[in-house]
């Protein structure tokens, strides 16, 4: 797990790029929601290089290319920091077309002042296949073991369940 702090220009980039995206019928996350995933992703920008931002339909199924591998970057918004049995999700909506996911946490400090994110996690990455093989089902409405009643149906495995964030790069770079 990597502690990242996030800078002003890190959110002015991520609020950038939330003002980009198109109404669809599954947004439902208020605005800040989207803010911290971009968040997120800027983290990851900011830890490794080479990795390049994916453009056009390319954005709905992964966010970053590298050594033509296709990495997808989940964030959540909390408030604690993160613990081996806390969950990590994606919605079960996404049908992407990616390799490997990395999961986030960005530190919502202070729950008042929205915006006030001195520092994230990138906790970990899994690949899609191994996600896929060993991912519980959350359905819409079920209060999940960490109190939060899910607002639609998740995908959800275990932080202790990531391959630690420091081989990303030996495991990108390792030939196909």
């Amino acid at each position: 797990m990597i502690k990242v702090n996030i800078d002003e220009n890190m959110i002015a980039r991520a609020k950038d790029r939330a003002k980009a995206i198109p109404p669809s019928k599954n947004t439902f996350m208020p605005f800040d929601r989207h803010v911290a995933g971009f968040a997120g992703e800027e983290m990851i920008r900011k830890s490794f290089d080479g990795f390049v931002e994916t453009r056009g339909n390319q954005v709905y199924n992964y966010d970053f290319l590298f050594n033509n591998k296709k990495i997808e970057v989940k964030t959540k918004l909390v408030t604690s920091e993160p613990r081996p049995h806390y969950e990590c999700s994606t919605y079960t909506y996404f049908n992407q077309q990616t390799e490997y996911l990395v999961f986030n946490r960005v530190f919502n400090s202070d729950k008042s002042s929205k915006y006030s994110w001195p520092h994230g996690w990138i906790l970990g990455w899994i690949t899609y296949d191994r996600f896929h093989e060993i991912k519980n089902f959350i359905p819409k409405g079920q209060l999940q073991p960490n109190g939060f009643k899910t607002r639609t149906s998740t995908w959800n495995i275990f932080i202790r369940d990531l391959n630690p964030i420091e081989t990303l790069m030996e495991e990108l770079l390792a030939e196909s």
